[in-house]
């Protein structure tokens, strides 16, 4: 009997061993985060006991317990929010409607906590003799009325007549000022503080107002009741029992502390700064960051490979190092932080701020090579060509090159005039062809000793300029992706993306390249057998996909954060990093590479999908072929980039497909046509003409 129960009791550990090892074997890998919270907050109001905060990027959160925060994305896409006010359980927002006339811009009103929004549209005065169209300063909230602070006044939008849908064209101008700092109301109360140290008050909702001189000059304003009120200025936080008619001195801030809002609930003072939101439990004396749930640690850049992971975080201007699922910052060997941290074929390599130049091969060990060439106190980007034989660095308007590792460098001569530097470097290498971008791009076939400058265009060419952001060479083929405009598209995201092989283009004897299609794809990198793309179509989450040798296109699981925008893309043989605007994301994903049948076709996109007639004027018909059932999704996009029609949104579509549409109901102009094919986007545009 004991040995049956010997023999039971070690089939079971057999069972459940081969269960862990077939459960780890055949697992979907999961993202995890790495991050911290707090970061750039420009805007707070309370309404009642909730919060909410506006941050970078257009992010809106709220807080109903004054200590965590949620993200709200009722608002959509937007790029920044320009002011946020409350009045009687009903919260304000403004941000600016991305076309070509600056002076438009949207506000909206919530009552349900932020869950759904009523919006009415304004243009500022414009090239008046009193107000400018510079960016608003904040805003104040009525039932009937916003109230405006610009840059050049206090501007009445009263919305009580006005539907919804119209756009106020001629806003009565209230107040005269070209110093106005900040904007806050309770009930029927506004204050607004000056540059030069005056502060405009009225008491009946902006009927009428009167200037007083506090003596300090206000950064931020908060009402806390019907006579106490809070400003700050940039040393010091003030009070007011009398309305504003005498202020005294509260408390001195601290020289790290920056505020940029103030809102008074819950009987505690709260501020808005660049490191997140603090709050104060005694009128300003100390202070507590309640930060839980503000993720705002942009990373835009994340370097990577098997021995170390570095990451730039543009909230704080700093390298961080990835230790240990914990992002830690960094020093170089003299005793200064990175300004530039970039990776070759065998090494880290980083400079600082007194023009050293550093080299590491495992990213823990940094040696001196030197001073950077031409005097410059930052490199912008680094590349390589015969396995580090040759080095290139890009530094201001030049590049060089070093044949010794970087103990001397000499200028590389290149044809054709050099690029603006708002635009990100990099560089991308096959054998000894060089390839360098920034907005622009050029090539070297002589490690880097000289460039030629080359341009590309969309066939035949329709006043679309392309930026290079991102260079990845994979599989002896040099890859370039980023954004594209068109002087008809403006701001339509979906269509603004592109990738395509750029070292396999045809330059014509003027350095021109004709394109006739290109893929979906902001970020790319490259890792052994692999090149992967990463991009987002809000409200969407951030995918990232990726290319086996002699295979096609491949999903990662979405990254769970759907609020999270992509901002770098790296990889190395064990893990893929996503820099978002809320931190880093990692997933553990082994390079993979894998075999394609030797009959099998790949689709292009041009197969993928065509329109025809294009230009049309009354019909047009989109045809595509699918090779297996896959989910299809076919949508019309405007230059806004709202969805106007969506032609097809079937599951296990196959074979041969065409979906036909009738244009007289939309105006002419340029369109986009946007396919989702099981998770892989192919965007076309249309030209509708009546």
């Amino acid at each position: 009997m004991k040995r049956l129960y010997s023999l039971l009791l070690l089939l079971v550990c057999c069972h459940v061993l081969n269960v862990k090892e077939l459960s780890a074997q055949f697992a979907v890998p999961a993202w995890r985060y790495v991050g911290l919270d707090g970061g750039n907050v420009s805007h707070i109001v309370g309404s009642g006991d909730t919060l909410y905060a506006a941050a970078e990027g257009g992010r809106f959160f709220r807080s109903v317990d004054g200590t965590t925060w949620q993200e709200i994305t009722s608002l959509g896409a937007v790029s920044t929010i320009l002011g946020l006010a409350s009045n009687n359980g009903r919260v304000f927002a403004v941000f600016p409607i991305p076309t070509d006339f600056p002076s438009l811009y949207s506000f909206s009103s919530s009552t349900t906590g932020g869950v759904s929004w009523e919006s009415f549209h304004a243009i500022l005065p414009m090239n008046s003799r009193r107000l400018s169209a510079r960016p608003i300063i904040g805003i104040a909230g009525f039932p009937d009325k916003v109230i405006v602070a610009a840059s050049e006044g206090i501007i009445n939008l009263t919305t009580a007549s006005v539907p919804f849908t119209q756009v106020i064209r001629n806003p009565e101008v209230l107040v005269v000022s070209t110093t106005l700092t900040c904007i806050a109301n309770r009930q029927n109360l506004i204050f607004s503080g000056t540059q030069d140290s005056l502060l405009h008050t009225s008491f009946d909702s902006g009927k009428t107002w009167v200037v007083r001189k506090p003596g300090f000059t206000s950064v931020a304003i908060a009402c806390a009741n019907d006579s106490l009120v809070f400003a700050a200025s940039t040393q010091a936080i003030f009070r007011s029992l009398d309305l504003g008619i005498s202020w005294q001195s509260a408390f001195t801030l601290p020289a790290t502390m920056t505020i940029r809002s103030l809102a008074f609930s819950r009987g505690m003072l709260y501020a808005a700064t660049t490191l997140g939101i603090m709050r104060s439990r005694n009128i300003g004396k100390d202070w507590e960051f309640v930060n839980t749930g503000l993720s705002l640690m942009r990373i835009t850049d994340v370097i990577a490979n098997d021995s170390a992971v570095f990451v730039y975080n543009l909230s704080a201007l700093s390298y961080l190092k990835l230790r240990n699922e914990r992002l830690d910052t960094i020093l170089l060997p003299n005793n200064l932080p990175p300004n530039f941290i970039g990776v070759t074929q065998s090494a880290f390599w980083a400079s600082s701020a007194d023009s050293s130049l550093w080299r590491s091969v495992n990213g823990v060990s940094w040696s001196y090579i030197g001073n950077l060439p031409g005097g410059a106190n930052k490199a912008l980007a680094i590349g390589y060509a015969g396995f580090d034989r040759n080095i290139i660095l890009n530094v201001g308007a030049n590049t060089w090159y070093s044949d010794n590792v970087g103990r001397s460098w000499v200028k590389s001569g290149f044809s054709g005039t050099f690029f603006a530097d708002q635009y990100r470097s990099c560089f991308a290498t096959i054998n000894d062809t060089v390839w360098f971008a920034k907005g622009g791009f050029m090539r070297s076939v002589d490690r880097g000793k000289t460039f030629t400058r080359l341009r590309f265009a969309l066939n035949p060419g329709n006043n679309q300029s392309f930026y290079i952001e991102y260079l990845s060479s994979f599989n002896n083929i040099v890859y370039a992706s980023g954004t594209y405009n068109n002087s008809l598209l403006g701001a339509f995201e979906d269509g603004g993306i592109f990738m395509l092989p750029l070292s396999q283009l045809q330059f014509d004897s003027t350095g021109t390249a004709p394109v006739k299609d290109f893929e979906s794809g902001r970020y790319i990198c490259s890792r052994k057998g692999e090149l992967l793309r990463g991009y987002r179509y809000p409200p969407g989450p951030s995918i990232v996909q990726y290319l086996p040798i002699n295979g096609s296109w491949r999903g990662f699981p979405p990254v769970p954060n759907a609020t999270a925008t992509m901002t770098a893309l790296a990889a190395n043989s064990t893990n893929v990093f996503i820099g978002t605007n809320s931190g880093l994301f990692i997933l553990n994903a082994v390079t993979t590479s894998v075999p394609e049948e030797p009959t099998a076709r790949r689709q292009t996109d041009t197969d993928l999908l065509s329109i025809a007639p294009n230009p049309a004027s009354d019909g047009v018909s989109f045809r595509f072929t699918l090779a297996k059932p896959v989910s299809v999704r076919l949508s019309l996009f405007d230059v806004l980039g709202r969805e106007v029609m969506r032609l097809a949104e079937e599951e296990n579509a196959f074979g041969e497909k065409q979906y036909n549409a009738s244009l007289n109901g939309l105006p002419q102009g340029i369109y986009a046509a946007r396919l989702s094919v099981g998770g892989r986007f192919i965007t076309k545009t249309l030209r509708i003409v009546h």
